[in-house]
């Protein structure tokens, strides 16, 4: 058993506070998109 829905959630994480930041700086994230 490991831990397979921490690395999912970090990266959810992180893609959500980069889309809140560069929405907060004003910028346009598209290839910021980890996706």
């Amino acid at each position: 058993m490991r831990p397979k829905k921490k690395a999912p959630q970090i990266s959810v994480c992180g893609v959500f506070l980069c889309l809140k930041l560069a929405e907060g700086v004003g910028f346009e994230p598209t290839i910021e998109l980890p996706l």
